[in-house]
């Protein structure tokens, strides 16, 4: 007969370390910076006759991440919102498909366009010529498909 000791060592406490190790693993999991959450803000940007499904990165943490590690599908993006208008620049780090960008003034006025960005040309640092609320990153091909060119007025939502 096994004594009650023996019984928890062998059967109770492995079960417990096991299933404690899930949890951990699903913690990190949940309360890393590299998972896409749920909570995430999005948007939707009308241009000519396509519409996109933006994620808006409007804090330095969603602008400093920014579409790096991810992949997009022919209508998404990601809009940065900024504080004031700059010469805001972008790099394409840790990047996983070509970009076309889109930098935009406060009243959404396209003032400088890059097309076909490639994760390649990573360090390069890629900054508009003239100041900047917005920038707007699509999949590479966005912009000829939609007819976007500098000058052309793009409707951003104020709320998210």
């Amino acid at each position: 007969m096994q004594s009650r000791t023996s019984f928890f060592l062998i059967r109770v406490l492995p079960f417990i370390v096991v299933l404690g190790g899930v949890g951990v693993v699903i913690g990190l999991f949940l309360f890393s910076d590299n998972h896409i959450v749920s909570d995430t803000v999005r948007t939707s940007i009308h241009m000519n006759s396509y519409d996109f499904d933006v994620r808006v990165a409007q804090n330095a943490k969603d602008r400093q991440q920014g579409l790096s590690g991810s992949s997009l599908m022919e209508n998404e993006g990601m809009l940065f919102v900024f504080e004031s208008p700059d010469y805001h620049s972008l790099w394409m780090k840790d990047m996983l498909v070509s970009l076309d960008m889109i930098w935009l003034d406060a009243l959404g006025v396209v003032v400088h366009i890059l097309e076909n960005v490639h994760p390649e040309t990573f360090p390069t640092i890629f900054t508009p010529k003239e100041k900047a609320l917005y920038v707007l990153e699509l999949p590479a091909g966005a912009i000829d498909r939609v007819g976007v060119k500098i000058g052309d007025k793009i409707e951003i939502p104020t709320s998210f």
